[in-house]
């Protein structure tokens, strides 16, 4: 960047320490996560627009070398070759929107004004306002975005299955350690690289994994009379519900309303009752249930919604799952109560974390049945044989057993 846009950055925002705000900018840019606006203000140049993590956007004047020449702020305005253009912010309308970019979503860099997700509903109805403030990367200055290589398979799974295309890079063998390992300076330079270009390192057998499972998924789908499009993939809806904006990036909306919402889901087990767990622990019913309740909102319409469970690995298993009506009528208390609380905590700007109390907990019944069970046979036996359990045990237990302190498993435990 110029001296003179650094000049200007402090001029047009006097609020924001520029050098902070400097460094920011120029992640954005180098990352890619920007608008491109317009081109050819003059020969070679082309004005960005680059939203900045608490929503602040700023338009910057970009030389055909990458320097920064200038930062211009939204309501200014430009000639280009047909004419002077104002700047204004690219925001997306209440609707349904194709081919936003999965950066820009997850950054919220959709409305002038923040928006709750599925995911954050889910924060705020298992944990608190303050969790959601922490992962909301326009309300938390310090928060990095998270690269787990677990998530890698997944990211690159959905990209294969639902958009047709391939968003990752396979290790070079000459960078790799002699056991295959990604290791080695040369592997985690290469892999570095790769991700600063936004594609996703893989193992070829990852690789193989990826195309297995999309094979596998067709053929699953097939034999069910459904079919996942390219043109339907990742279809954004944005509405406001209860004075909340919300949004929701569904994995596959199909054009017919008569046919349901598909979510994709990567992992381990596909099970039907690994899924019923997954669905308890992750909250999934809420997601279900803020879906439908944001595309009914944006466009009228009543949907059913599907989620498609499929493991990692071989055999690559397929399991759909359709929560009941009585399972998405209750989750609709929970999306009601977590826009009450986005709502409020928006207005108020304040996001507090738990209760500041000492809590007392009622472990559920099933959690002692064990131990009252067991102990229940245990005091049938002394009643019996007139010898505690214990007594048993720890003849059972010692160092050096002789004929006379040595016991059997069975007598202890039982058959």
């Amino acid at each position: 960047m110029t001296d003179h846009a650094l000049e200007r950055l402090s001029e047009r925002f006097p609020d924001r320490d520029a050098h902070a705000t400097l460094t920011e900018l120029c992640e954005a840019i180098t990352s890619g996560t920007v608008l491109q606006r317009h081109e050819d203000i003059k020969a070679g140049e082309c004005v960005l627009e680059v939203w900045l993590r608490d929503g602040t956007v700023i338009f910057p004047a970009m030389a055909d070398n990458g320097a920064v020449k200038t930062v211009l702020t939204e309501g200014m305005s430009h000639q280009t070759p047909t004419g002077a253009v104002t700047l204004v912010r690219t925001v997306l309308e209440p609707g349904f929107h194709h081919f936003i970019a999965e950066d820009r979503y997850h950054a919220d860099h959709l409305r002038a004004e923040p928006s709750l997700s599925s995911t954050l509903a889910r924060k705020l109805v298992t944990q608190s306002p303050l969790h959601v403030w922490t992962a909301h990367p326009r309300m938390n200055p310090d928060l990095e975005p998270t690269t787990k290589k677990t998530f890698d398979v997944g990211k690159a799974a959905h990209a294969c299955i639902l958009q047709g295309r391939s968003n990752w890079a396979v290790f070079p063998d000459d960078v790799l350690a002699s056991n295959g390992a990604a290791s080695t300076k040369a592997a985690k330079e290469w892999e570095a690289d790769v991700r600063a270009k936004g594609l996703v390192p893989l193992k070829a057998d990852q690789e193989n994994d990826i195309l297995a499972m999309s094979a596998k998924l067709d053929a699953t789908l097939s034999a069910l009379n459904v079919s996942f499009s390219p043109d339907d993939a990742e279809v954004v809806a944005i509405a406001e519900i209860d004075g909340a904006t919300c949004r929701a990036m569904v994995d596959q909306a199909p054009a017919d309303p008569s046919l349901p919402l598909y979510d994709l889901k990567t992992c381990e087990d596909a099970s039907p009752e690994a899924c019923l767990r997954s669905v308890m622990n992750y909250g999934y019913d809420i997601q279900a249930r803020h879906y439908l309740d944001v595309w009914r909102a944006a466009t009228g319409e009543d949907r059913a919604f599907r989620f498609v469970f499929q493991e990692k690995t071989a055999p690559y298993e397929v399991c759909v799952i359709e929560l009941s009506s009585l399972d998405l009528e209750l989750a609709a208390m929970k999306t009601e109560r977590a826009r009450q609380i986005w709502k409020l905590c928006l207005e108020q700007g304040h996001w507090p974390g738990y209760p500041r109390n000492v809590h007392t907990l009622e472990v559920p019944e099933f959690y002692h049945a064990k131990f009252t069970a067991r102990k229940a046979e245990q005091d049938a036996r002394r009643s019996a044989t007139g010898k505690d359990v214990y007594a048993k045990t720890a003849s059972f237990q010692a160092p050096f057993p002789t004929p006379d302190n040595t016991i059997s498993a069975t007598e202890i435990f039982g058959d």
